[in-house]
């Protein structure tokens, strides 16, 4: 694969799993997108490894709405009232976060997810230094440490698409190649 060098990658970074019953579970991931200031969003599958989800979908950090990359279509996963439960309580669950100092933070996992898309939006040279960075003072730019989550069981549930076009639509295998290398 050739890269131009002007051209930004953007890296997947898992913030959270767990097992859930039957082999599926959850997977909580962000990777930021330059093109959606002010619409900063993580994503969610609906097993332990996003590599192995067969649905995601993309939720604002800062309220409860949807996110779709181009046109909507009618196979997108719209979360279910017990699956939104089941978001906000996987949100709330306590994470590990070690600062640069080693000192290890227990934090809910949307706090841990704001750290890691920060990071992975530029802020510091490893997680440990953006987490030690954000404690200190809000980070102009970036999502603050203290951003209050939002009521996810609020998520809206979207009408079905009549004649939903299927254009600009790929594969969760492809949206994968496709956060790794920056295209759409």
């Amino acid at each position: 694969m050739i890269i131009s060098e002007l051209q930004e990658l953007n890296e997947i970074s898992t913030v959270s799993r767990s097992a859930g019953s039957g082999g599926d579970g959850i997977c909580i991931a962000v990777t930021p997108d330059r093109n959606r200031a002010g619409e900063e969003y993580f994503r969610a599958y609906n097993a332990f490894s996003a590599l192995k989800a067969e649905k995601m979908i993309r939720i604002l950090f800062r309220k409860p709405e949807y996110v779709f990359i181009g046109n909507r279509r009618a196979d997108d996963w719209i979360l279910s009232l017990s699956e939104k439960r089941e978001l906000v309580q996987f949100l709330r669950k306590e994470a590990m976060l070690t600062d640069s100092l080693g000192i290890v933070h227990h934090v809910p996992v949307f706090q841990k997810a704001i750290v890691l898309f920060n990071y992975e939006r530029g802020l510091g040279d490893s997680p440990e230094e953006a987490f030690s960075l954000m404690q200190e003072t809000d980070q102009e730019g970036y999502l603050p440490l203290d951003l209050e989550m939002p009521d996810y069981t609020a998520l809206e549930q979207l009408c079905p698409l009549e004649n939903a076009s299927p254009s600009g639509a790929h594969s969760l295998a492809e949206e994968h190649l496709f956060s790794a290398t920056g295209r759409k």
